[in-house]
């Protein structure tokens, strides 16, 4: 099995590496399995026999290159593309999301590292990066506070913070890991709504009412046993 980082260089791989090793306990021989590529020609060299894709976006650059049957992982609402040489099975779970097959996607939190220090602070999160027009309450004056930026990673993130201070933007972020994460390592966590039923709140208030049982990965999840017929 592998990893495909398409059209990223050698130095975002190690990046992502850098990012997955901070974050998940896993045999260090899966390292290898993260592989660059340029060209959807190296793609094709690899002769896949199945390829599980994550997003819709990379869905629409490659889809139609990449020479087996594809899993699709429907984070935004498209026109359920099919292919004429291979199958195409989309999974979802939610209204805003169109699918085949409804499934979560899922966490390996068994995998997830154990924190040695979590500091008072507080995560302020807007999902777009617009921090012009928030308004933090008042009872977070005087704590430390630190801002979720673009391009900007910090290192083993959840030991810099035990408040997550989440608002939600003006378009729905579709596919959040921050609160299921921030759940598992049990922050506290307060959004602040703008009226939208995304993946935030739906995931928000699923977890506060049922817990995080339904979100671990498992090996009856509909897509891995897809993946791996």
């Amino acid at each position: 099995m592998k990893f495909i980082l398409h059209n990223c260089s050698e130095q975002e791989r190690l990046k992502y590496l850098q990012i997955f090793n901070e974050k998940y306990d896993y045999p260090q021989e899966y390292n290898k399995s993260f592989i660059v590529t340029q060209k959807v020609y190296d793609i094709y060299k690899l002769k896949p026999s199945r390829c599980l894709i994550l997003d819709i976006h990379t869905l629409e650059s490659l889809g139609e290159v990449i020479p087996c049957d594809l899993l699709v992982y429907s984070n935004v609402a498209n026109p359920l593309k099919r292919f004429q040489k291979k199958s195409c099975r989309y999974f979802g779970y939610y209204d805003y999301q169109n699918y085949d097959e409804k499934e979560l996607l899922k966490f390996s939190f068994e995998h997830y590292k154990k924190l040695d220090v979590i500091d008072n602070n507080i995560f302020i999160v807007s999902p777009f990066f617009d921090y012009k027009n928030i308004e933090i309450p008042k009872k977070y004056d005087g704590r430390k506070k630190f801002y979720k930026e673009a391009n900007r990673h910090f290192d083993r993130l959840h030991e810099h913070f035990d408040t997550l201070l989440y608002f939600q933007g003006n378009r729905p972020d579709t596919n959040n890991r921050l609160i299921p994460e921030s759940f598992y390592y049990k922050k506290e966590i307060e959004i602040i709504p703008n009226g939208i039923q995304d993946s935030v709140i739906l995931r928000y208030t699923d977890i506060l009412e049922n817990g995080l049982k339904k979100y671990q990965l498992t090996d009856v999840d509909r897509i891995i046993s897809a993946f791996l017929e």
